[in-house]
């Protein structure tokens, strides 16, 4: 098995639900990961596909 589709069927029941706002901002919320450890490596790995650098910092960045 690939490692993309091992990740796809770790998260397979992750599903998400976008928002814009008016200052052209986007707002993703993701929900249905089965513990908080799926919840961080699915971070790192979306952080890491869409190459947005958080190096030097101790997590992924987050928005609260």
């Amino acid at each position: 098995m690939s490692k993309d589709n091992k990740i796809k069927n770790r998260f397979k029941d992750v599903t998400a639900i976008s928002f814009t706002s008016q200052d052209e901002g986007l707002l993703i919320n993701f929900h249905g990961f089965m513990s908080e450890e799926d919840k961080h490596d699915f971070t790192e790995f979306l952080f890491r596909k869409i190459n947005m650098q958080y190096h030097g910092m101790e997590h992924p960045p987050t928005l609260h």
